[in-house]
């Protein structure tokens, strides 16, 4: 069992590190005044991490900056991660605001899985079974991740495949399909406007993980007749900050690009 010294120096070497979350480079001298340290003891403890690969020091000024074991360690954290377990509670949260059916998917080649649902509150309601696939060009998950592809994986995507027309709003022109993809990369979401199944409408938007790449989609879906002008607004701008939230706990950093899009 750990002495109460080794918690305390493991706590005083873990709030060094935490010194870098808004700051680039420090020197000996300014992470004592910043911990309230003497400058010895503040060395004994940036040699030791230094030492072990998380922190390194610039040769030009000496100073000290975090080195490559730190993300070593945060990619094992992502790597044991649920994410699904961090992502339910923020669905419990726009299902709160929403009081509208909350679906979670997941891209699969051309296909959406939906691998997790809250039902809404509201009397009419319209939830699709989990683990049944839907075409991802005409829902609004599935249109939310295909707007995280680059136009050549898409052509790859749905070579030799046709747009199949489900309703009379379901988009089945290849090229009808890039445009509303680019739009929705510009916005930040999507939106299925009754493309799937009539009467029944969806505002998604995806979101990341420390690659930047899509893991999965959260959708906000009910009845077209719920669904004003004013209400998709607003449900659109509520699902993109929630899931750049996620994103942000799956270590996604704002401004993070995954890949060359259009």
């Amino acid at each position: 069992m750990p002495t109460q010294d080794e918690v305390n120096s493991v706590n005083k070497a873990f709030s060094i590190l935490k010194l870098f979350q808004t700051q680039s480079e420090l020197g000996i001298t300014e992470m004592a005044y910043l911990m309230g340290m003497a400058k010895g003891s503040i060395y004994r403890f940036v040699t030791t991490l230094k030492r072990l690969g998380l922190l390194e020091q610039n040769p030009e000024n000496e100073k000290y900056r975090p080195a490559v074991g730190l993300l070593e360690l945060s990619s094992l954290y992502v790597a044991h991660l649920d994410w699904r377990a961090v992502v339910h509670p923020f669905m419990e949260l726009l299902s709160e605001r929403t009081q509208e059916d909350i679906l979670l998917a997941v891209l699969d080649k051309s296909n959406i899985v939906y691998i997790d649902k809250i039902e809404g509150k509201q009397m009419l309601r319209m939830v699709p079974q989990i683990g049944l696939p839907r075409p991802a060009y005409c829902t609004g998950s599935g249109k939310a991740l295909l707007a995280g592809l680059n136009q050549q994986q898409l052509l790859e995507l749905y070579k030799g495949q046709e747009l199949l027309h489900y309703t009379e709003h379901t988009i089945t022109n290849f090229n009808a399909l890039l445009e509303d993809l680019a739009l929705i990369q510009k916005r930040g979401y999507a939106f299925d406007n009754e493309e799937f199944e009539l009467g029944v409408v969806a505002v998604a938007s995806p979101f990341r993980g420390m690659n930047g790449e899509a893991l999965g989609a959260l959708s906000v879906s009910g009845p077209c007749l719920r669904f004003g002008e004013n209400k998709i607004d607003e449900t659109a701008t509520l699902v993109i900050d929630v899931c750049k939230e996620i994103s942000r706990r799956l270590g996604w950093k704002e401004g993070q690009i995954h890949n060359t899009r259009w």
